[in-house]
Formats: C-alpha cells, sequence, structure tokens
C-alpha cells in the first residue's frame, strides 16, 4: 500500500478499544514513532488509515 495519503494511525487493544490516535502526516521511509511505555502488556493493532485503505499490524507489548 502507498502511504503519501495517510490520514491517521491508531492503537487498539484486543477489547477494541482505542488506545492511541494520531493524525499524521506522509510518513518518512514508512516510519512512524509511538511511545508505548505507558501502554500494558499484551497485544495490540496498530492500524494506519490512509485513502487507500487499512494498514493493520499485530503489537505484542511485554
Amino acid at each position: 500500500m502507498e502511504e503519501e495519503g495517510a490520514q491517521y494511525l491508531q492503537i487498539i487493544d484486543v477489547s477494541g478499544k482505542i488506545c492511541f490516535i494520531e493524525p499524521v502526516k506522509a510518513p518518512r521511509k514508512g516510519q512512524f514513532d509511538v511511545d508505548l511505555s505507558e501502554f500494558s502488556p499484551g497485544v495490540y493493532l496498530c492500524q494506519l488509515i490512509t485513502d487507500q485503505g487499512v494498514l493493520t499490524k499485530k503489537i505484542v507489548k511485554e
């Protein structure tokens, strides 16, 4: 997926609660920095939502 039209990045926990959401501009080299230090250990879904679709990746915080 091309990420040039990125609109926002969100992180969702396993219960479906949005834990983090932030509008983003076009990423440099397709990378984002998100501080997860205050997140509880567990599994999260990270979604990049763009005009072209949604890219979802699983995150495991130990």
